[in-house]
């Protein structure tokens, strides 16, 4: 299924996996023949405040110098922008779309705490998200609204 606005589109049926191969095959040829996706395995309870509370937006990258990446959101309440510092994110997703795609993937699917979700991204290509046997795909956001790339500025 693809979303009205093709932002995110999540592929219900086995044989659309190799549909999802053959994307992501393409992918790392157009990029110098190298596995440009990065790959985030986090068990369904490190994303679920994600999905509760209210980000605007999720992000994904590395906190400080690490080399294992994780997520971290920004949230807004009022005019204040909160941001985790030192967090280096490489993709940021829009949470108005992310929940509904989220909804969408998971749907008939029990997700239990420890339910592992694999998230392959890479700077502003689609993110792929794998949970159970389903996959879908979502568009990052390539620019960050104005008044956030401010405070990031701010706070460097």
């Amino acid at each position: 299924m693809i979303d009205k606005n093709h932002v995110w589109m999540v592929l219900e049926y086995p044989s659309e996996l190799q549909y999802v191969a053959r994307v992501i095959g393409n992918i790392a040829k157009m990029v110098n023949n190298e596995q440009v996706y990065k790959m985030l395995v986090i068990p369904f309870r490190s994303l679920q405040p994600f999905l509760t509370q209210p980000f605007e937006i999720l992000q994904i990258g590395y906190l400080k110098d690490s080399e294992y990446p994780t997520l971290s959101g920004i949230l807004k309440i009022n005019k204040r922008i909160f941001i985790e510092p030192f967090f280096k994110a490489e993709t940021s997703i829009d949470m108005k779309q992310f929940k509904p795609f989220f909804k969408r993937l998971t749907k008939k699917i029990e997700m239990k705490n420890d339910t592992k979700i694999i998230i392959l991204f890479y700077k502003e290509i689609p993110v792929w998200v794998k949970i159970e046997g389903r996959v879908g795909a979502i568009a990052p956001l390539i620019k960050l609204p104005k008044e956030i790339e401010m405070q990031n500025i701010e706070s460097n």
